[in-house]
């Protein structure tokens, strides 16, 4: 696991709007090959550069509720500095879960059992 996650740091869930969301998966893909690539779910980027989640293109003015790290949302990511969550008032921290090595652990004991079993 250590590996894989040898920074850590909690899963964390905010709340921000679709404009925010937009910029962020933006910036993300910019930050490709620099090890500032976001990782997705549920999300998609069509011909016109456009994103969408679930399917739907991103509303702008809509609030959208995103599991990440607390490191991305500390400012401190390649071109992400104002994914944060102390100085930006877009970016709501809606609570605070276990360590990311923690929850993967957990899911992979979920889904596929314990190495004993």
């Amino acid at each position: 696991m250590i590996r894989i996650l040898p920074f850590g740091g909690e899963v964390v869930t905010v709340t921000m709007p679709g404009s925010l969301l937009d910029s962020t998966l933006t910036q993300g893909v910019a930050n490709r090959g620099t090890g500032g690539f976001l990782q997705t779910a549920n999300v998609t980027r069509d011909e016109d550069g456009a994103w969408h989640v679930g399917g739907q293109p991103i509303d702008p003015a809509r609030p959208y509720r995103v599991a990440t790290s607390d490191f991305l949302v500390s400012g401190l990511e390649t071109g992400l500095a104002y994914l944060n969550a102390e100085t930006n008032p877009n970016l709501t921290l809606a609570a605070t879960h276990r360590d990311v090595r923690r929850a993967l652990i957990e899911e992979m004991r979920r889904r596929y059992g314990s190495p004993a079993d």
